[in-house]
Protein backbone atom coordinates (compact mmCIF):
# COMPACT_ATOMS: atom_id res chain seq x y z
CA UNK A 1 0.00 0.00 0.00
CA UNK A 2 1.54 3.22 -0.94
CA UNK A 3 1.94 6.49 1.15
CA UNK A 4 -0.76 8.26 -0.40
CA UNK A 5 -3.44 5.20 -0.34
CA UNK A 6 -2.65 4.51 3.59
CA UNK A 7 -3.26 8.23 4.44
CA UNK A 8 -6.27 8.85 2.72
CA UNK A 9 -7.82 5.75 4.88
CA UNK A 10 -6.29 6.64 8.12
CA UNK A 11 -8.10 10.00 7.84
CA UNK A 12 -10.28 9.62 10.40
CA UNK A 13 -8.72 7.38 12.67
CA UNK A 14 -8.89 8.15 16.47
CA UNK A 15 -5.27 6.75 16.36
CA UNK A 16 -3.69 9.20 14.37
CA UNK A 17 -6.07 11.94 14.37
CA UNK A 18 -5.38 14.93 17.10
CA UNK A 19 -7.79 15.55 19.93
CA UNK A 20 -9.83 18.66 19.92
CA UNK A 21 -10.18 21.52 22.21
CA UNK A 22 -13.59 19.75 23.47
CA UNK A 23 -12.35 17.01 23.52
CA UNK A 24 -9.28 17.23 25.59
CA UNK A 25 -12.04 19.48 28.09
CA UNK A 26 -14.08 16.44 28.36
CA UNK A 27 -11.78 14.06 29.14
CA UNK A 28 -10.32 16.44 31.94
CA UNK A 29 -13.70 16.75 33.15
CA UNK A 30 -13.45 12.58 33.29
CA UNK A 31 -10.23 12.39 35.20
CA UNK A 32 -11.47 14.80 37.71
CA UNK A 33 -14.71 12.81 38.36
CA UNK A 34 -12.22 9.81 39.22
CA UNK A 35 -10.63 12.12 41.28
CA UNK A 36 -12.67 13.17 42.91
CA UNK A 37 -14.69 9.75 43.48
CA UNK A 38 -11.02 8.77 44.80
CA UNK A 39 -10.79 11.38 46.95
CA UNK A 40 -14.14 10.81 48.53
CA UNK A 41 -13.90 7.16 49.00
CA UNK A 42 -10.23 7.47 50.46
CA UNK A 43 -10.66 8.10 54.60
CA UNK A 44 -13.51 5.61 54.41
CA UNK A 45 -11.75 2.77 51.91
CA UNK A 46 -11.81 0.37 54.37
CA UNK A 47 -14.81 0.25 56.07
CA UNK A 48 -16.33 -3.47 55.77
CA UNK A 49 -19.43 -3.97 53.72
CA UNK A 50 -22.24 -6.31 53.20
CA UNK A 51 -20.71 -9.83 51.66
CA UNK A 52 -22.46 -10.36 48.22
CA UNK A 53 -21.14 -13.10 46.77
CA UNK A 54 -22.96 -11.89 43.20
CA UNK A 55 -21.08 -8.89 42.85
CA UNK A 56 -18.10 -9.83 41.23
CA UNK A 57 -20.28 -12.25 38.14
CA UNK A 58 -22.27 -9.08 37.75
CA UNK A 59 -20.01 -6.04 37.30
CA UNK A 60 -17.10 -8.20 35.81
CA UNK A 61 -19.21 -9.66 33.12
CA UNK A 62 -19.50 -6.24 32.28
CA UNK A 63 -15.65 -5.72 32.44
CA UNK A 64 -15.18 -9.01 30.17
CA UNK A 65 -18.11 -7.83 27.52
CA UNK A 66 -16.73 -4.40 27.15
CA UNK A 67 -12.89 -5.27 26.70
CA UNK A 68 -14.13 -7.75 23.95
CA UNK A 69 -16.20 -5.21 22.25
CA UNK A 70 -13.15 -2.58 22.49
CA UNK A 71 -10.40 -5.86 21.44
CA UNK A 72 -12.42 -5.73 18.21
CA UNK A 73 -12.94 -2.73 17.10
CA UNK A 74 -9.11 -1.69 17.92
CA UNK A 75 -8.38 -5.01 15.88
CA UNK A 76 -10.62 -3.32 13.37
CA UNK A 77 -8.08 -0.40 13.28
CA UNK A 78 -5.42 -1.98 13.35
CA UNK A 79 -6.46 -3.74 9.53
CA UNK A 80 -6.90 0.15 8.69
CA UNK A 81 -3.89 2.04 10.10
CA UNK A 82 -1.25 -0.91 10.44
CA UNK A 83 0.06 0.44 13.92
CA UNK A 84 1.63 -2.82 15.45
CA UNK A 85 1.03 -0.53 18.96
CA UNK A 86 -2.58 -0.74 17.92
CA UNK A 87 -2.28 -4.16 17.63
CA UNK A 88 -0.18 -4.80 21.26
CA UNK A 89 -3.23 -2.77 22.66
CA UNK A 90 -5.70 -4.92 21.32
CA UNK A 91 -4.23 -8.13 22.73
CA UNK A 92 -4.16 -6.17 25.71
CA UNK A 93 -7.64 -5.83 25.74
CA UNK A 94 -8.58 -9.51 24.76
CA UNK A 95 -6.34 -10.71 27.37
CA UNK A 96 -8.48 -8.77 29.70
CA UNK A 97 -11.65 -9.94 28.82
CA UNK A 98 -10.62 -13.89 28.95
CA UNK A 99 -8.67 -13.14 32.29
CA UNK A 100 -11.85 -11.81 33.66
CA UNK A 101 -13.90 -14.64 32.61
CA UNK A 102 -11.06 -16.96 34.61
CA UNK A 103 -11.33 -14.96 37.50
CA UNK A 104 -15.43 -14.68 37.52
CA UNK A 105 -15.52 -18.75 37.35
CA UNK A 106 -12.75 -19.17 40.31
CA UNK A 107 -13.78 -16.30 42.29
CA UNK A 108 -14.87 -17.53 45.75
CA UNK A 109 -18.33 -17.61 46.35
CA UNK A 110 -19.20 -17.07 43.30
CA UNK A 111 -20.11 -20.05 41.99
CA UNK A 112 -18.93 -22.54 44.04
CA UNK A 113 -17.35 -21.82 47.79
CA UNK A 114 -13.79 -22.18 46.23
CA UNK A 115 -14.34 -21.54 43.13
CA UNK A 116 -14.79 -23.65 39.25
CA UNK A 117 -12.21 -24.86 37.69
CA UNK A 118 -10.65 -26.50 40.68
CA UNK A 119 -9.94 -23.42 41.95
CA UNK A 120 -8.00 -22.46 45.64
CA UNK A 121 -8.35 -19.72 47.51
CA UNK A 122 -5.26 -18.09 45.83
CA UNK A 123 -6.64 -18.75 42.52
CA UNK A 124 -8.15 -15.78 41.72
CA UNK A 125 -6.11 -13.33 43.49
CA UNK A 126 -3.43 -14.09 41.01
CA UNK A 127 -5.49 -14.09 37.97
CA UNK A 128 -6.31 -10.41 39.29
CA UNK A 129 -2.24 -9.27 39.06
CA UNK A 130 -1.85 -11.05 35.93
CA UNK A 131 -4.98 -9.32 34.43
CA UNK A 132 -3.17 -6.08 35.41
CA UNK A 133 -0.10 -6.46 35.16
CA UNK A 134 -1.09 -7.72 31.47
CA UNK A 135 -2.88 -4.57 30.66
CA UNK A 136 -0.20 -2.25 31.65
CA UNK A 137 2.51 -4.15 29.43
CA UNK A 138 -0.19 -3.64 26.59
CA UNK A 139 -0.23 -0.08 26.96
CA UNK A 140 3.84 0.11 27.12
CA UNK A 141 3.73 -1.82 24.32
CA UNK A 142 1.35 0.26 22.37
CA UNK A 143 3.34 3.46 23.71
CA UNK A 144 6.37 1.97 22.06
CA UNK A 145 5.26 0.32 18.99
CA UNK A 146 2.46 2.86 17.24
CA UNK A 147 4.65 4.65 15.21
CA UNK A 148 5.78 1.08 13.83
CA UNK A 149 4.09 0.10 10.55
CA UNK A 150 2.63 -3.39 10.45
CA UNK A 151 1.86 -5.52 7.82
CA UNK A 152 0.36 -4.74 4.01
CA UNK A 153 -3.60 -5.39 4.20
CA UNK A 154 -3.32 -8.66 3.22
CA UNK A 155 -1.57 -9.87 5.97
CA UNK A 156 -3.02 -8.10 8.44
CA UNK A 157 -5.82 -10.64 9.29
CA UNK A 158 -2.70 -13.18 9.37
CA UNK A 159 -1.29 -11.28 12.24
CA UNK A 160 -4.57 -10.81 14.06
CA UNK A 161 -5.45 -14.25 13.84
CA UNK A 162 -1.95 -15.37 15.68
CA UNK A 163 -2.37 -12.24 18.38
CA UNK A 164 -5.90 -14.15 19.28
CA UNK A 165 -4.56 -17.34 19.21
CA UNK A 166 -1.52 -16.34 21.10
CA UNK A 167 -3.35 -13.98 24.22
CA UNK A 168 -6.15 -17.37 24.05
CA UNK A 169 -3.15 -19.91 24.76
CA UNK A 170 -1.59 -17.80 27.55
CA UNK A 171 -5.16 -17.26 29.61
CA UNK A 172 -5.28 -20.85 29.13
CA UNK A 173 -1.89 -21.47 30.67
CA UNK A 174 -1.93 -18.99 33.21
CA UNK A 175 -5.72 -20.66 34.19
CA UNK A 176 -4.27 -24.03 34.44
CA UNK A 177 -1.22 -23.31 36.65
CA UNK A 178 -3.07 -20.78 38.82
CA UNK A 179 -5.86 -23.67 39.64
CA UNK A 180 -3.80 -26.60 38.76
CA UNK A 181 -0.78 -25.44 40.62
CA UNK A 182 -2.30 -23.39 43.26
CA UNK A 183 -0.83 -25.09 45.91
CA UNK A 184 2.32 -24.06 44.77
CA UNK A 185 2.01 -20.32 44.74
CA UNK A 186 2.35 -17.91 47.07
CA UNK A 187 -0.10 -16.95 49.21
CA UNK A 188 -2.12 -13.88 48.59
CA UNK A 189 -4.70 -14.16 50.86
CA UNK A 190 -5.22 -15.35 54.41
CA UNK A 191 -8.69 -16.20 54.07
CA UNK A 192 -11.19 -15.54 51.45
CA UNK A 193 -11.17 -12.45 52.18
CA UNK A 194 -7.84 -11.01 54.17
CA UNK A 195 -5.01 -9.35 52.23
CA UNK A 196 -1.48 -10.86 53.25
CA UNK A 197 1.48 -8.47 53.03
CA UNK A 198 2.50 -10.76 49.21
CA UNK A 199 -0.74 -9.38 48.24
CA UNK A 200 -0.26 -5.41 48.96
CA UNK A 201 3.29 -5.55 47.38
CA UNK A 202 2.17 -7.37 44.23
CA UNK A 203 -0.64 -4.80 43.76
CA UNK A 204 2.01 -1.68 44.34
CA UNK A 205 4.00 -3.57 41.55
CA UNK A 206 0.94 -3.14 39.30
CA UNK A 207 0.59 0.05 40.25
CA UNK A 208 4.25 1.11 39.58
CA UNK A 209 4.00 -0.48 36.52
CA UNK A 210 1.16 1.34 35.45
CA UNK A 211 1.92 5.06 36.70
CA UNK A 212 5.35 4.36 34.39
CA UNK A 213 2.73 3.39 31.74
CA UNK A 214 0.93 6.55 32.19
CA UNK A 215 3.88 8.61 32.06
CA UNK A 216 5.85 7.51 28.77
CA UNK A 217 1.77 7.71 27.38
CA UNK A 218 1.86 11.80 28.72
CA UNK A 219 4.70 12.16 26.85
CA UNK A 220 4.70 10.67 23.97
CA UNK A 221 0.75 10.70 23.14
CA UNK A 222 -0.62 12.99 20.71
CA UNK A 223 -4.03 11.25 18.98
CA UNK A 224 -7.13 11.02 20.82
CA UNK A 225 -6.60 7.79 21.06
CA UNK A 226 -3.22 8.38 23.50
CA UNK A 227 -5.65 11.25 25.82
CA UNK A 228 -8.14 9.11 26.20
CA UNK A 229 -6.09 5.70 27.18
CA UNK A 230 -4.71 8.28 29.70
CA UNK A 231 -7.69 9.04 31.23
CA UNK A 232 -8.49 4.91 31.18
CA UNK A 233 -5.16 4.43 33.03
CA UNK A 234 -5.98 6.91 35.48
CA UNK A 235 -8.89 4.89 36.50
CA UNK A 236 -6.95 2.01 35.94
CA UNK A 237 -4.37 3.52 38.43
CA UNK A 238 -6.59 4.86 40.76
CA UNK A 239 -8.27 0.81 41.29
CA UNK A 240 -4.98 -0.33 42.44
CA UNK A 241 -4.17 2.26 44.89
CA UNK A 242 -7.20 1.57 46.36
CA UNK A 243 -6.46 -2.43 46.75
CA UNK A 244 -2.74 -1.19 47.36
CA UNK A 245 -2.56 1.39 50.24
CA UNK A 246 -6.92 1.71 51.23
CA UNK A 247 -8.06 -1.33 51.93
CA UNK A 248 -7.01 -4.64 53.87
CA UNK A 249 -8.95 -7.14 52.35
CA UNK A 250 -12.00 -7.60 50.35
CA UNK A 251 -15.44 -6.47 50.39
CA UNK A 252 -14.67 -3.08 51.93
CA UNK A 253 -16.25 -0.29 50.79
CA UNK A 254 -12.58 0.81 48.70
CA UNK A 255 -12.77 -2.98 47.30
CA UNK A 256 -16.55 -2.54 45.95
CA UNK A 257 -15.28 0.79 44.23
CA UNK A 258 -12.25 -0.35 43.22
CA UNK A 259 -14.41 -2.38 40.11
CA UNK A 260 -16.37 0.25 39.83
CA UNK A 261 -13.40 1.87 38.19
CA UNK A 262 -12.39 -1.64 36.59
CA UNK A 263 -15.18 -1.23 34.54
CA UNK A 264 -14.34 2.80 33.43
CA UNK A 265 -10.77 0.86 31.94
CA UNK A 266 -12.18 -1.04 28.86
CA UNK A 267 -15.72 1.23 28.28
CA UNK A 268 -13.96 4.59 28.09
CA UNK A 269 -12.18 3.57 24.96
CA UNK A 270 -15.15 1.30 23.83
CA UNK A 271 -17.19 4.32 23.71
CA UNK A 272 -14.19 6.24 22.05
CA UNK A 273 -14.17 4.10 19.36
CA UNK A 274 -17.98 3.86 18.79
CA UNK A 275 -18.47 7.22 18.59
CA UNK A 276 -15.51 7.54 16.04
CA UNK A 277 -17.64 5.24 14.17
CA UNK A 278 -20.62 6.68 14.07
CA UNK A 279 -19.23 9.92 12.96
CA UNK A 280 -17.21 8.02 10.63
CA UNK A 281 -20.66 6.62 9.23
CA UNK A 282 -22.73 10.17 9.23
CA UNK A 283 -19.76 11.67 7.18
CA UNK A 284 -19.36 8.84 4.85
CA UNK A 285 -22.83 8.71 4.35
CA UNK A 286 -23.16 12.88 3.83
CA UNK A 287 -19.98 12.27 1.33
CA UNK A 288 -22.03 9.48 -0.39
CA UNK A 289 -24.88 12.21 -1.10
CA UNK A 290 -23.03 14.84 -1.71
CA UNK A 291 -20.76 12.73 -4.45
CA UNK A 292 -24.27 11.27 -5.81
CA UNK A 293 -25.61 14.65 -5.59
CA UNK A 294 -21.66 15.99 -7.64
CA UNK A 295 -22.31 12.84 -10.45
CA UNK A 296 -26.09 14.29 -11.14
CA UNK A 297 -25.13 18.02 -11.03
CA UNK A 298 -22.04 16.71 -13.98
CA UNK A 299 -24.44 14.61 -16.07
CA UNK A 300 -26.89 17.73 -15.70
CA UNK A 301 -24.24 19.82 -16.84
CA UNK A 302 -23.39 17.74 -19.76
CA UNK A 303 -27.30 17.97 -20.89
CA UNK A 304 -26.98 21.46 -20.57
CA UNK A 305 -24.30 21.72 -22.83
CA UNK A 306 -25.25 19.06 -25.41
CA UNK A 307 -28.67 21.73 -24.95
CA UNK A 308 -27.25 24.77 -25.69
CA UNK A 309 -25.42 23.79 -28.73
CA UNK A 310 -28.73 21.91 -29.74
CA UNK A 311 -30.67 25.33 -29.57
CA UNK A 312 -27.50 27.38 -31.31
CA UNK A 313 -27.47 25.11 -33.78
CA UNK A 314 -31.33 24.52 -34.25
CA UNK A 315 -31.37 28.11 -35.85
CA UNK A 316 -28.82 27.62 -38.81
CA UNK A 317 -30.41 24.06 -39.65
CA UNK A 318 -33.74 25.26 -39.62
CA UNK A 319 -32.77 27.96 -41.78
CA UNK A 320 -31.07 25.51 -44.26
CA UNK A 321 -34.19 23.04 -44.05
CA UNK A 322 -36.68 26.44 -45.34
CA UNK A 323 -34.48 28.00 -47.70
CA UNK A 324 -33.64 24.25 -49.20
CA UNK A 325 -37.88 24.01 -49.33
CA UNK A 326 -38.10 27.21 -50.90
CA UNK A 327 -34.73 26.62 -53.86
CA UNK A 328 -36.90 23.39 -54.81
CA UNK A 329 -39.96 24.83 -55.18
CA UNK A 330 -38.48 27.84 -57.20
CA UNK A 331 -36.30 25.05 -59.32
CA UNK A 332 -40.01 22.88 -59.74
CA UNK A 333 -41.87 26.32 -61.29
CA UNK A 334 -41.98 26.52 -65.22
CA UNK A 335 -40.31 28.12 -66.14
CA UNK A 336 -37.59 27.33 -63.08
CA UNK A 337 -37.34 30.72 -60.46
CA UNK A 338 -33.21 30.48 -60.90
CA UNK A 339 -32.95 33.78 -59.28
CA UNK A 340 -35.12 32.73 -56.56
CA UNK A 341 -33.25 29.47 -56.08
CA UNK A 342 -30.03 31.13 -56.24
CA UNK A 343 -30.83 33.63 -53.02
CA UNK A 344 -32.30 30.48 -51.55
CA UNK A 345 -29.07 28.43 -51.99
CA UNK A 346 -27.05 31.07 -51.19
CA UNK A 347 -28.73 31.59 -47.88
CA UNK A 348 -28.27 27.91 -46.88
CA UNK A 349 -24.31 28.18 -47.56
CA UNK A 350 -24.38 31.29 -45.47
CA UNK A 351 -26.38 29.40 -42.62
CA UNK A 352 -23.87 26.19 -42.88
CA UNK A 353 -21.40 28.61 -42.08
CA UNK A 354 -23.08 30.26 -39.24
CA UNK A 355 -23.83 26.76 -37.64
CA UNK A 356 -19.75 26.27 -37.85
CA UNK A 357 -19.87 29.82 -36.56
CA UNK A 358 -22.00 28.63 -33.60
CA UNK A 359 -19.39 25.86 -31.93
CA UNK A 360 -16.59 28.59 -31.79
CA UNK A 361 -19.75 31.44 -30.24
CA UNK A 362 -20.12 28.91 -27.39
CA UNK A 363 -16.74 27.70 -27.00
CA UNK A 364 -15.86 31.56 -26.56
CA UNK A 365 -19.18 32.07 -24.36
CA UNK A 366 -18.13 28.93 -21.56
CA UNK A 367 -14.47 30.32 -21.69
CA UNK A 368 -12.10 32.77 -19.88
CA UNK A 369 -10.34 33.62 -23.47
CA UNK A 370 -10.27 37.32 -24.98
CA UNK A 371 -13.03 37.92 -27.50
CA UNK A 372 -12.03 39.33 -30.58
CA UNK A 373 -14.60 42.33 -30.57
CA UNK A 374 -14.65 44.74 -34.03
CA UNK A 375 -17.11 47.71 -35.04
CA UNK A 376 -20.46 46.74 -35.79
CA UNK A 377 -23.55 48.54 -36.99
CA UNK A 378 -26.41 47.27 -35.16
CA UNK A 379 -28.69 48.46 -38.46
CA UNK A 380 -26.98 45.83 -40.74
CA UNK A 381 -26.81 43.61 -37.70
CA UNK A 382 -30.49 43.25 -37.78
CA UNK A 383 -31.35 43.50 -41.36
CA UNK A 384 -29.30 40.48 -41.61
CA UNK A 385 -31.00 38.31 -38.97
CA UNK A 386 -34.52 38.95 -40.08
CA UNK A 387 -33.55 38.52 -43.37
CA UNK A 388 -31.98 35.01 -42.20
CA UNK A 389 -35.43 34.07 -40.54
CA UNK A 390 -37.42 35.74 -43.62
CA UNK A 391 -38.83 32.50 -44.79
CA UNK A 392 -39.86 30.90 -41.67
CA UNK A 393 -41.73 34.16 -40.62
CA UNK A 394 -43.35 34.11 -44.52
CA UNK A 395 -44.21 30.53 -43.24
CA UNK A 396 -46.66 31.52 -40.12
CA UNK A 397 -47.66 34.66 -41.24
CA UNK A 398 -46.11 36.82 -39.63
CA UNK A 399 -45.58 40.54 -40.68
CA UNK A 400 -42.08 41.91 -39.45
CA UNK A 401 -40.88 45.27 -40.10
CA UNK A 402 -37.55 47.14 -38.82
CA UNK A 403 -37.82 50.87 -37.98
CA UNK A 404 -33.56 51.52 -37.96
CA UNK A 405 -32.45 55.01 -36.84
CA UNK A 406 -30.45 56.46 -39.09
CA UNK A 407 -26.74 57.24 -38.60
CA UNK A 408 -26.28 55.61 -35.58
CA UNK A 409 -22.69 54.75 -34.05
CA UNK A 410 -21.22 51.54 -34.42
CA UNK A 411 -20.75 49.72 -31.34
CA UNK A 412 -17.68 47.09 -30.40
CA UNK A 413 -18.56 43.86 -30.05
CA UNK A 414 -18.25 40.16 -31.25
CA UNK A 415 -19.82 39.75 -34.30
CA UNK A 416 -21.29 36.44 -34.17
CA UNK A 417 -22.71 36.20 -30.71
CA UNK A 418 -24.35 39.41 -30.86
CA UNK A 419 -26.33 37.97 -34.18
CA UNK A 420 -27.09 34.78 -32.11
CA UNK A 421 -28.80 37.23 -29.55
CA UNK A 422 -30.48 39.05 -31.53
CA UNK A 423 -31.08 35.74 -33.86
CA UNK A 424 -32.66 34.22 -30.73
CA UNK A 425 -35.10 37.33 -29.42
CA UNK A 426 -36.54 37.14 -33.37
CA UNK A 427 -36.79 33.44 -32.92
CA UNK A 428 -38.41 33.59 -29.42
CA UNK A 429 -41.22 36.13 -30.90
CA UNK A 430 -41.87 33.90 -33.38
CA UNK A 431 -42.66 30.85 -31.40
CA UNK A 432 -44.45 32.95 -29.25
CA UNK A 433 -46.58 33.98 -32.25
CA UNK A 434 -47.25 30.66 -33.52
CA UNK A 435 -50.11 29.79 -31.51
CA UNK A 436 -51.83 32.93 -31.53
CA UNK A 437 -54.83 33.23 -33.40
CA UNK A 438 -57.72 35.79 -33.70
CA UNK A 439 -55.43 38.99 -34.26
CA UNK A 440 -51.91 40.27 -36.21
CA UNK A 441 -49.10 38.73 -35.76
CA UNK A 442 -46.52 41.62 -36.08
CA UNK A 443 -42.86 41.83 -35.06
CA UNK A 444 -41.20 44.70 -35.00
CA UNK A 445 -37.34 45.48 -34.40
CA UNK A 446 -36.16 49.13 -33.28
CA UNK A 447 -32.69 50.49 -33.07
CA UNK A 448 -32.23 53.86 -31.69
CA UNK A 449 -29.73 56.22 -29.17
CA UNK A 450 -29.77 55.68 -25.26
CA UNK A 451 -28.48 58.46 -23.74
CA UNK A 452 -24.89 59.88 -25.68
CA UNK A 453 -23.00 56.47 -25.15
CA UNK A 454 -25.27 53.43 -25.68
CA UNK A 455 -27.55 52.42 -28.00
CA UNK A 456 -31.03 50.65 -27.83
CA UNK A 457 -32.48 47.89 -30.00
CA UNK A 458 -35.86 46.09 -28.92
CA UNK A 459 -37.63 42.90 -30.37
CA UNK A 460 -41.80 43.59 -29.85
CA UNK A 461 -44.17 40.74 -30.80
CA UNK A 462 -47.86 40.24 -30.91
CA UNK A 463 -47.63 36.57 -28.81
CA UNK A 464 -48.91 35.50 -25.75
CA UNK A 465 -46.84 37.33 -23.69
CA UNK A 466 -45.16 36.35 -20.67
CA UNK A 467 -46.56 35.79 -17.08
CA UNK A 468 -45.78 38.42 -14.72
CA UNK A 469 -44.92 36.05 -11.98
CA UNK A 470 -41.79 34.98 -14.45
CA UNK A 471 -40.51 38.29 -15.47
CA UNK A 472 -37.81 38.10 -12.71
CA UNK A 473 -36.79 34.23 -13.58
CA UNK A 474 -37.07 34.45 -17.22
CA UNK A 475 -33.26 34.77 -17.88
CA UNK A 476 -32.26 32.32 -15.21
CA UNK A 477 -31.41 28.98 -16.80
CA UNK A 478 -33.76 26.61 -17.26
CA UNK A 479 -36.52 28.58 -16.82
CA UNK A 480 -38.71 28.54 -20.16
CA UNK A 481 -42.44 29.76 -21.51
CA UNK A 482 -42.22 27.10 -24.15
CA UNK A 483 -43.76 23.56 -23.49
CA UNK A 484 -40.92 22.00 -24.76
CA UNK A 485 -38.07 24.67 -23.97
CA UNK A 486 -35.19 24.06 -22.13
CA UNK A 487 -34.52 27.64 -20.69
CA UNK A 488 -31.15 28.12 -22.62
CA UNK A 489 -31.54 30.60 -25.54
CA UNK A 490 -32.65 33.67 -23.03
CA UNK A 491 -29.92 32.72 -20.35
CA UNK A 492 -27.24 32.36 -23.30
CA UNK A 493 -28.28 35.81 -24.69
CA UNK A 494 -28.06 37.59 -21.08
CA UNK A 495 -24.85 35.80 -20.68
CA UNK A 496 -23.17 37.49 -24.34
CA UNK A 497 -24.93 40.89 -23.20
CA UNK A 498 -23.40 40.85 -19.68
CA UNK A 499 -19.54 40.05 -21.14
CA UNK A 500 -20.45 43.28 -23.17
CA UNK A 501 -21.65 45.08 -20.91
CA UNK A 502 -24.49 45.65 -22.16
CA UNK A 503 -28.36 45.13 -20.46
CA UNK A 504 -30.89 42.95 -21.26
CA UNK A 505 -34.34 43.47 -20.06
CA UNK A 506 -38.07 42.12 -20.88
CA UNK A 507 -41.39 43.46 -20.53
CA UNK A 508 -45.21 43.27 -21.38
CA UNK A 509 -46.94 45.14 -24.09
CA UNK A 510 -50.05 46.75 -22.76
CA UNK A 511 -51.86 45.22 -25.79
CA UNK A 512 -50.36 41.52 -25.49
CA UNK A 513 -46.96 40.21 -26.66
CA UNK A 514 -43.85 41.29 -25.32
CA UNK A 515 -41.32 43.75 -25.84
CA UNK A 516 -37.09 42.31 -25.39
CA UNK A 517 -34.70 45.79 -24.91
CA UNK A 518 -30.90 45.19 -25.27
CA UNK A 519 -28.86 48.31 -24.68
CA UNK A 520 -25.50 47.89 -25.54
CA UNK A 521 -22.61 50.55 -24.88
CA UNK A 522 -20.69 52.32 -27.90
CA UNK A 523 -17.04 52.66 -26.51
CA UNK A 524 -15.35 49.08 -25.72
CA UNK A 525 -14.92 48.57 -22.79
CA UNK A 526 -13.56 45.88 -20.35
CA UNK A 527 -15.68 42.60 -19.87
CA UNK A 528 -17.24 43.36 -16.83
CA UNK A 529 -16.83 40.71 -13.49
CA UNK A 530 -20.43 39.56 -13.18
CA UNK A 531 -21.07 35.72 -12.35
CA UNK A 532 -22.31 33.82 -15.74
CA UNK A 533 -25.84 32.27 -15.02
CA UNK A 534 -25.10 29.89 -17.76
CA UNK A 535 -21.48 29.20 -16.95
CA UNK A 536 -22.40 28.17 -13.10
CA UNK A 537 -24.73 25.63 -14.48
CA UNK A 538 -21.87 23.98 -17.06
CA UNK A 539 -19.13 24.37 -14.86
CA UNK A 540 -20.62 22.61 -11.46
CA UNK A 541 -18.38 23.32 -7.94
CA UNK A 542 -16.59 20.78 -6.67
CA UNK A 543 -17.28 21.66 -2.61
CA UNK A 544 -18.20 18.23 -1.91
CA UNK A 545 -14.90 16.77 -3.26
CA UNK A 546 -13.43 19.62 -0.30
CA UNK A 547 -15.71 18.39 2.33
CA UNK A 548 -14.69 14.60 1.77
CA UNK A 549 -11.18 15.56 4.27
CA UNK A 550 -12.53 18.48 6.10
Amino acid sequence: MSDIERSNEIAFSVVTAHPTLRERQLALGVVGMVLVGFAAVAPFADIPLLRLDSFIPSIQVIVSITSIITAVLLFGQFSTVGSRGVLVLAAGYLFVALTVISHILTFPGAFSPTGLLGAGTQTAGWLYLFWHFGFAASVFGYVLLKDAKGPVRYAAGSAIAWTVTTVVGLVCLLTWIFTAKEQFLPVLFADRANFTRLALYSTGVDSFLSALALALLWRRGRSTLDMWLCVTISAFLAELVINTVLISGRFTLGWYLGRVFAVLVPTIVMILMLAQIFALNAKLTRTAIMLQRERSNKLASLDAVVAAIAHEVKQPLTTIAVRGAAAKRYLGRTPPGLREAESSVGAMVAASMRANEVFENIRVLFSDADQKRQPISVNQLATEALDLLREELKAYGIEATIHPTPELPAIMAHSGQMREVILNLIQNAIDAMKAVSGRHRVLQIRTGHHGNGAIVISVEDTGSGIEPEKIKSIFDPFVSTKAKGRGLGLAICKSIVERHHGELSVSPKIDGGARFQLILPVKATAPPELPNPLVNVIQMPSSSTKELYS
